[in-house]
């Protein structure tokens, strides 16, 4: 049945004038009552169905219902389709531990007003009126930071009038989030992408979450001509609390020939999304391993992760960066300036203040590495002048010199 039939019941003169009360409505054969063209329906799905009061105004059917009168929705609300993109298989772990839901009714209702839902880790739980939350129709369902097990999403439809329906659905996620030891810690998804965290990278017993997020939810950033193609999917790398990392720590993405598409395996490189400029970025130093199929690189932080192809034509305004960008000088902190080459060369680097004076250069020969090595490079400054003294909070600007040319970029230092 694709709509909700509707009927209205008038009562005898002897319970219209009692008001009706809830004692006499046992006394209705609901089993035996005909309600138009053959169709019946069992006692539950009626009573459960009843709407009492002197007057009720239906929302599917503009009239007012008179004192003595009964309004009977015939068609119990169909168990509601659960969905999450974040958790799409109910028997994999995923390491995210913020699930996200999509809810809607199965049968596609035009009067469904939205769904009654709990979240806990009993596989039968019924929402309730009394119990649960509520979530209009056509909302997401978000929840956040939840310990690891196996965890349910029980929902159930409601209609205009506040009518639950009679099934619920029971939706399963599995959280599997790594402990990471401030000693050391390995971490390999079923997917096998791999987190190795040497000794004293985090400074005490942490969760790292390490999941593949929807297409909807990658970040559309700024294009590199360098990059010849992506392969593999995105791989998102976080704590699931506020930590830092106190040290380098290996990432390991795994790929197969299927998904190279044409891209040259001998120019895989790691990726990571740069927020500060909106666009991927190669990992310093990434390289192939043609032999296990996977791409490693060593990074400072967290983020977005994925291979790509790539083929650095020159210097240029998106290759050169630094990062972080500001950064704090004479706390021990250091901002790491990016850059790629075409092929090896001799490499100057200058700060200069904002009115022009030289702080600080660095020269590095063709091939050495890194520095003046094919691909990407990545050169630290600790914040300090060519006399070894901290700089002042401000704005620097850095240019980077080639053989090809010079490319520049701003350092802000707090």
């Amino acid at each position: 049945m694709n709509r909700n039939l509707f009927a209205v019941i008038f009562l005898s003169a002897f319970f219209a004038r009692a008001g009706f009360a809830a004692d006499y409505q046992y006394q209705i054969n609901w089993r035996a009552m005909d309600l138009g063209g053959g169709i019946r329906s069992s006692a539950s799905e009626l009573q459960d169905s009843l709407v009492w009061g002197p007057v009720k105004k239906s929302q599917n059917a503009w009239y007012a219902l008179q004192p003595g009168f009964v309004f009977v929705k015939t068609v119990s609300l169909s168990t509601p389709a659960v969905q999450s993109a974040t958790h799409p298989d109910q028997v994999n772990e995923y390491a995210d531990a913020s699930p996200v839901f999509t809810v809607a009714e199965a049968g596609g209702y035009a009067d469904i007003a939205g769904y009654r839902y709990i979240f806990d880790q009993s596989s039968g739980t019924i929402p309730t009126y009394l119990t649960a939350l509520y979530a209009p129709a056509g909302t997401s369902i978000s929840l956040s930071d939840k310990p690891d097990g196996a965890w349910y999403l029980h929902a159930a439809a409601e209609d205009y009038e506040g009518i639950q329906g009679a099934f619920t659905a029971h939706y399963k996620v599995n959280i599997k989030t790594a402990v990471v030891p401030a000693s050391s810690g390995t971490y390999i998804t079923g997917s096998g992408a791999r987190v190795d965290i040497p000794a004293g990278a985090v400074e005490a017993q942490t969760n790292i979450s390490i999941m593949q997020p929807a297409e909807s939810q990658i970040p559309r950033g700024v294009y590199d001509p360098n990059l010849t193609g992506f392969v593999g999917p995105v791989e998102e790398i976080k704590f699931t609390s506020p930590a830092e990392l106190l040290d380098d720590v290996i990432i390991t993405l795994p790929y197969t020939h299927a998904q190279l598409n044409g891209i040259d395996e001998n120019t895989l490189v790691l990726t990571q999304y740069d927020a500060t400029i909106r666009s991927w970025r190669p990992v310093v130093g990434s390289a192939p391993d043609k032999t296990a199929n996977k791409v490693a690189g060593t990074v400072g932080h967290f983020s977005l992760f994925r291979i790509a192809g790539y083929n650095p034509v020159s210097v240029n305004a998106v290759d050169l960066s630094n990062y972080p960008n500001p950064f704090t000088a004479g706390a021990g902190g250091a901002t790491k300036i990016r850059y790629s080459l075409s092929g090896n060369a001799n490499v100057e680097i200058k700060i200069y203040d904002l009115l022009g004076n030289l702080v600080w250069k660095k020269t590095i020969s063709a091939g050495e590495f890194p520095g003046g090595a094919t691909g990407p490079n990545e050169i630290p400054w600790d914040g300090k002048n060519w006399k070894g003294r901290y700089v002042s909070a401000g704005g620097y600007i850095c240019v980077v010199k080639t053989g090809g040319g010079a490319q520049k970029t701003k350092i802000g230092v707090k």
